[in-house]
């Protein structure tokens, strides 16, 4: 577990996100309650831009040890991320739309005929 925690930082520092994310999971799935895990998955959702994505596993990882600095720093980062991108310009909503639809979990919500339908409802009556 220590190997692939370990790898992930140094992805992380090569800036090889995908890499460090596939060893963060690693580490999770072979022990859940390895908090450390947790903090390097949120650094690496954070830096490919998936905010929500690295909050839950900042939070996550709060759940087994509240105090976990990497963790606290982590969604404080990410959220101050949040608030100084939420009113940035139509070019960056434009790159987060191409980022999340390229994110599989979005197209597999995107696949699904209710939201297909809802959003097809709110663009013919905002």
């Amino acid at each position: 577990m220590g190997l692939y925690s370990n790898r992930c930082a140094t992805y992380i520092k090569l800036m090889d996100i995908n890499s460090g994310l596939k060893d963060a999971d690693k580490c999770i799935e072979l022990d859940p309650k390895f908090v450390k895990a947790y903090g390097r998955k949120g650094t690496c959702h954070h830096l490919m831009k998936e905010y929500h994505k690295a909050m839950k596993a900042f939070e996550d990882g709060l759940k087994l040890d509240p105090t976990n600095k990497d963790c606290l720093e982590g969604r404080q980062k990410t959220l101050n991320t949040i608030q100084m991108t939420s009113g940035a310009s139509s070019e960056n909503d434009e790159e987060r739309l191409r980022h999340a639809m390229a994110d599989p979990e979005i197209q597999q919500i995107m696949r699904d005929p209710t939201i297909v339908q809802v959003l097809r409802d709110l663009s013919e009556q905002p």
